[in-house]
């Protein structure tokens, strides 16, 4: 076996350099390194042993591997290494037991952790507290985060932790400022965490596209050049870069977007994983126009997600079925049903999750939804236009003003209603070189800039009545109405009734009635 240059020769003779080199492997997510070195170690010492299956077990979980996560993390935590390793050891056994549902055994062994000193307990600690956080438990989560900060142990994973439990309650700019000091705190102590990195770069990318924060967006990209990106995070990458290229279509980039399409998909070749970089793919391809492009990645997509072999919707599973969903409804609205067929139908066996993360998968299914309902036009456009509206109250609610924007659109688009065009103008205020606006189509009508009572006004100028006539009619003062009517004609940029008028025959715009 050819050994990677990463691995220092001296691995075969100081078992002791090669256990911190496999720690070390581990912390650069350069697993297929770490699993190199662990085969070619022979411990001798129940220390060493126990220390290889931590990582072996660590591995695993991040690879979603309950089974050998279980097994390597028992051994370690029956091998009668030093109280720390056994502690580490035992807390990885029992929260691969509660992943798989064999038995709770988090309960009985988090009591001894949390009774050990923060500065003792370490990675531990963070992995109860993770676990509380993934219950919904965020009291418990939050308590176990402060404490630890309180000792200065583990602050960047602590902070992280923060960072998401202040996301999953819509606290986007608090939850933003904990993932910059958990980078600040990486920086200065050293400590080497590239998934923890990576994680937090996907998720202030992730924030800064879906709240239209561009210059948070500027600072996550700094965030994601600081990354050193190996295999062991393929899945990280994959959704980093598709959340970078939705920045890089609201600054306006599209040749940019474009090439970061392509690349998530080179990056992911099966799973859920590929699943998401061909829909985002296919979504970028609709976006320049290429609709068989297109058609060919969702065509992929389907492939890929019909191949995979669907257990439990996982975080990552459960984003590649309903964003399929969501993005092919359009043009493949069978393949879109079946895809949130099996996104509900695993509801009840993925694994534990928060009431934040269940939102978005809500929201991301109405969308898909709504979007199918108008694709196979099989509700009225009554029906249609509720399903849609009730899709982007749940986006609203979750704070997602991206989303919001898009709804808001396809709604303007459906409908006419100007006052879904005025919700969409406003929310792009904060990207004014966004791609929707050309996505969505024509959202520039002058009305949209007009409040309801200013639209009647504008309707009776229309019909030639007097500003004393207009007022009698709609139960408004002279003065209102003259200030409507200067507030319609700075809409439209004229002067004049009768430059009105002629600005709207340019616009081929009438009287509502």
């Amino acid at each position: 076996m050819t050994r990677p240059s990463s691995i220092p020769p001296q691995c075969a003779l100081d078992r002791d350099a090669g256990v911190r080199a496999v720690e070390a492997a581990f912390a650069r997510a350069d697993h297929a390194a770490a699993n190199v070195l662990i085969g070619v170690i022979a411990p001798n010492d129940p220390e060493t042993a126990a220390r290889l299956d931590v990582v072996r077990a660590r591995i695993a979980r991040h690879e979603n591997d309950v089974d050998t996560w279980y097994a390597a993390a028992r051994r370690a935590a029956q091998s009668g290494a030093s109280s720390e390793t056994a502690l580490l050891a035992r807390t990885l056994q029992a929260t691969a037991a509660r992943r798989s549902g064999r038995t709770d055994e988090l309960a009985r062994v988090a009591p001894s952790v949390l009774a050990t000193q923060p500065g003792r307990s370490g990675f531990a600690s963070y992995l109860i507290a993770l676990e509380a956080y993934h219950g919904g438990q965020y009291d418990r989560a939050l308590a176990i985060v402060e404490r630890s900060l309180a000792a200065g142990a583990n602050v960047p994973s602590m902070l992280a932790l923060r960072g998401w439990i202040d996301d999953d309650h819509e606290r986007f700019e608090r939850a933003a400022e904990n993932f910059e000091a958990a980078v600040a705190a990486l920086d200065r102590s050293g400590t080497v965490n590239e998934l923890l990195r990576a994680r937090i770069a996907w998720v202030l990318v992730t924030i800064a596209v879906e709240t239209l924060d561009l210059a948070l967006g500027r600072r996550a990209r700094v965030v994601v050049a600081s990354v050193r990106w190996t295999s062991g995070l393929r899945n990280e990458r994959v959704g980093t870069l598709v959340a970078l290229r939705d920045l890089a279509l609201l600054e306006g980039r599209l040749d940019e977007a474009w090439l970061l399409a392509r690349e998530a998909t080179g990056v992911a070749s099966e799973g859920p994983a590929a699943v998401v970089a061909e829909t985002g793919a296919a979504l970028m391809d609709g976006i320049i126009g290429d609709a068989r492009g297109a058609r060919l990645q969702l065509e992929r997509a389907y492939r890929l997600l019909r191949a995979h072999r669907w257990r439990s919707a996982t975080a990552d599973e459960a984003v590649a079925l309903a964003s399929f969903a969501a993005v092919a409804a359009p043009s493949m609205p069978r393949e879109a049903r079946r895809a949130l067929a099996l996104h509900r139908l695993l509801r009840g066996v993925r694994p534990p999750s928060n009431v934040e993360n269940d939102r978005r998968r809500q929201a991301i299914e109405l969308t898909a939804e709504a979007r199918i309902a108008h694709a196979l036009e099989r509700d009225d456009r009554t029906a249609v236009r509720r399903r849609f509206e009730l899709a982007l109250g749940v986006w609203r609610d979750i704070g997602y003003r991206l989303r919001v924007a898009q709804l808001a659109g396809e709604l303007f688009a459906l409908t006419g209603d100007l006052d879904h065009a005025r919700t969409f103008e406003r929310l792009l205020e904060r990207a004014p070189h966004a791609w929707l606006r050309a996505a969505i189509g024509r959202t520039d009508d002058p009305r949209a800039k007009l409040s309801k009572s200013e639209r009647r006004v504008f309707d009776e100028l229309l019909h030639g009545g007097s500003a004393k006539a207009i007022g009698e009619k709609l139960g408004r003062s002279p003065h209102t109405v003259s200030n409507h009517t200067r507030k319609i004609f700075s809409a439209f940029g004229v002067s004049s009734r009768a430059r009105l008028v002629a600005r709207c025959v340019e616009l081929g715009i009438g009287p509502a009635n």
